[in-house]
């Protein structure tokens, strides 16, 4: 086999299994199945994930950038806690755009799209229903995400939606509790209704007081796991690689 061949193939090999590491250590970072401050050494990322060391510290250096991770030297690696600072600022970010968004949605909402919203939310029951709050938070996602594509702005969704790390596990966190999680639900049928009505100053109103939620949550729940966020020294390390955190809440 041809020289220059045989090393594109290995070159693609070692991008496709970066990639793995990368995607489902963040994966399991920003679903809270890994805790944060949880302190793991890449001996044991690498037997859980079955991940060689190469791809994995590359991934380790990526999630760095991020913020989810924090490389300790000696130590190993730690989850990084939730940053209620940066949680501010994503969900910052996320409302200046989306209140946009939503006027534009609000101007001409196509029936396709409340369609949408509406399936959106029958599958949000489902998942209250089951207790499934990680897919109920998918769908949360999806549900908003519509706004965005009706009206040409999928592309500010995927950077809200790439760049949001810690206001998901701070979304995730507050909806673990169920009644939270119906509430979101309630609104989300509520604003349907102000979208069919045409009813813009509701439609506004329901929306800030939509995404106000988790500012007013995020100070209560970080009390009740403060070992969790930033700027607590309660961190030690967890033997949690094989077991899935968030169940535990």
């Amino acid at each position: 086999m041809d020289i220059n061949k045989q090393s594109n193939q290995a070159k693609k090999i070692t991008s496709v299994n970066d990639d793995i590491a990368y995607s489902s250590l963040r994966k399991d970072i920003i679903e809270l199945r890994l805790r944060p401050g949880n302190i793991v050494s890449i001996k044991n990322l690498c037997e859980h994930y079955q991940i060689n060391r190469s791809p994995m510290r590359d991934a380790l250096l990526r999630l760095q950038e991020e913020g989810l991770v924090e490389l300790l030297p000696q130590s190993g690696t730690m989850i990084s806690k939730i940053d209620i600072y940066r949680v501010k600022k994503e969900r910052f970010l996320r409302m200046c755009v989306e209140k946009n968004v939503i006027k534009l949605f609000a101007d001409n909402p196509k029936e396709q799209f409340i369609n949408c919203l509406k399936t959106s939310v029958e599958n949000q029951k489902m998942s209250i229903k089951n207790k499934d709050i990680r897919s109920f938070l998918d769908l949360d996602d999806e549900f908003h995400n519509v706004f965005y594509e009706a009206t040409g702005n999928s592309f500010c969704a995927n950077i809200i939606f790439k760049v949001s790390t810690h206001y998901r596990r701070m979304r995730l966190l507050i909806n673990s509790d169920i009644e939270i999680a119906k509430t979101v639900l309630s609104e989300h049928c509520e604003m349907i209704n102000a979208f069919e009505n045409n009813d813009a100053s509701k439609i506004e109103k329901l929306f800030d007081n939509h995404l106000d939620k988790i500012g007013s949550q995020q100070f209560i729940f970080s009390e009740k796991y403060p070992d969790l966020f930033i700027n607590n020294d309660t961190s030690k390390e967890y033997d949690s690689l094989n077991n899935d955190f968030f169940l535990t809440l």
